[in-house]
């Protein structure tokens, strides 16, 4: 994902920047593929969906392949008044 944002989308991975909006930092994530592989599928959905924002489902079978939702930022303010 570091790769495609930073070859892809040109954004550079600096912390300063990070905080001005301007780049991105990467944080809390398997870095090999070993690792990856090293976590149980459903254990992986669920890092997957939380790592980009949003709610894992609770159902995990039977789901249609939608491991979970991303919501706008403006539906959730909406929930949340």
């Amino acid at each position: 994902m570091a790769k495609l944002l930073r070859d892809v989308c040109g954004l550079p991975e600096d912390e300063s920047l990070w905080k001005a909006g301007r780049g991105f930092v990467v944080r809390d994530l398997p870095w090999t593929e070993e690792k990856l592989r090293a976590i149980p599928p459903f254990e992986f959905e669920n890092w997957a969906v939380i790592a980009l924002g949003g709610i894992p489902n609770k159902t995990k079978v039977s789901d249609y392949g939608i491991d979970g939702r991303i919501l706008p930022v403006e539906q959730i303010a909406r929930k949340l008044a």
